[in-house]
């Protein structure tokens, strides 16, 4: 007999698997993850770059949609953008990674922009991020041009607009 995961254990597992994917793309990722109180789940920094994001993994079997997790967002944001201005970090964004996105989050996005210190707010799909994992292997592509890819593409960036960007790289 097979015994399901909790939806608990599956939502850490992908966070996991989230961060480890920054993680082989050279970013230097900072977990913070559930049980750490009202966190992203992880930081991703390039100091090269002065560039770091807040990660939030979603891992939803029929897609992300915002709701409840609004005030969330905005409170770790204004929780870590003051630490990571100290620290020298000029341009910080928001990536929320998830399988899929349901809802239309314009309205909610241009307010974090236009509101708080967050430049660039993603939502990136999980096929998205494994292309791009698999473009940086076979290609070499550099952290700051896949910074570019993300803060110029379009929400949702999905697989289909990582592969228009990095096909004849």
């Amino acid at each position: 007999m097979e015994i399901n995961k909790s939806s608990s254990s599956k939502g850490n597992a992908y966070e996991k698997l989230v961060s480890e994917i920054f993680e082989q793309l050279d970013f230097d990722v900072e977990i913070l993850g559930q049980g750490s109180g009202r966190n992203p789940d992880a930081i991703i920094r390039h100091r090269e770059e002065n560039t770091a994001f807040l990660i939030d993994a979603k891992a939803y079997a029929n897609g992300y949609s915002l709701g409840i997790d609004d005030r969330a967002i905005k409170e770790y944001i204004n929780h870590y953008c003051p630490k990571l201005q100290i620290e020298g970090y000029k341009k910080i964004g928001f990536i929320i990674v998830s399988n899929s996105f349901k809802s239309n989050f314009d309205s909610f996005i241009n307010e974090i922009t236009w509101n708080t210190d967050i430049k660039r707010f993603i939502l990136l799909s999980s096929e998205a991020l494994l292309y791009l994992l698999a473009y940086k292997t076979k290609d070499g592509i550099p952290p700051a041009t896949i910074i570019d890819a993300l803060v110029s593409l379009g929400n949702p960036i999905e697989s289909k607009n990582i592969i228009e960007e990095f096909d004849d790289f």
